[in-house]
């Protein structure tokens, strides 16, 4: 979902989190053919990113999809999400905000 937010807002810095191998190079392949700047692909699981002290409290926004929202989940976004970032799901029912 974060590339469809990147194109609409191009401004932004994004970070593309995938475990996988292989998505995450299908990632950089899309991001080089659309020409978007400013995005960064993880090869790596989530939990990772906590040691990465430049993510820390840098986004207003995070997306996630297809995942449990569990506690270490929620700690790393905690860790992710600025005071008044917003967190936003995408599940089999559509997109929601999730309070935090």
């Amino acid at each position: 979902m974060a590339l469809p937010i990147k194109i609409a807002a191009p401004w932004l810095r994004v970070v593309l989190i995938e475990s996988k191998q292989r998505k995450a190079a299908f990632l950089r392949e899309a991001v080089g053919q659309l020409g978007l700047l400013d995005v960064e692909v993880e090869a790596r699981r989530a939990d990772a990113l906590l040691t990465r002290n430049d993510l820390a409290c840098s986004a207003d926004l995070v997306t996630v999809r297809a995942v449990r929202l569990d506690e270490e989940l929620s700690r790393i976004i905690g860790f992710l999400l600025r005071p008044a970032g917003s967190l936003i799901g995408f599940g089999a029912d559509g997109p929601k905000v999730i309070p935090r």
